[in-house]
């Protein structure tokens, strides 16, 4: 892959990278505060319902990740292949 695409693909990857590190950091901090409170109650309905929401987050980031890295190398492919250089 040629620098130009290479620092494309980098880009692209490093954006998506940031946005999962936010939702991993937030999906640490309601885990941290559900469990700080698990010897006193159970978590709630919404605390559950926040975190799996994160979770879904989560799931779309890396999805958003591997789906840039798949669209340049198919891109690549579809102009020329693995042999253009």
């Amino acid at each position: 892959m040629d620098e130009p695409r290479l620092a494309l693909l980098q880009g692209d990857l490093q954006g998506q990278w940031e946005i999962v590190d936010g939702v991993f950091s937030r999906i640490a901090a309601r885990h941290g505060r559900i469990a700080a409170r698990q010897g006193r109650r159970s978590a709630s309905v919404e605390q559950v319902e926040a975190l799996a929401y994160q979770l879904h987050n989560l799931y779309g980031a890396c999805e958003g990740a591997l789906r840039a890295a798949v669209d340049r190398f198919l891109a690549r492919l579809g102009a020329g292949g693995a042999d253009d250089g």
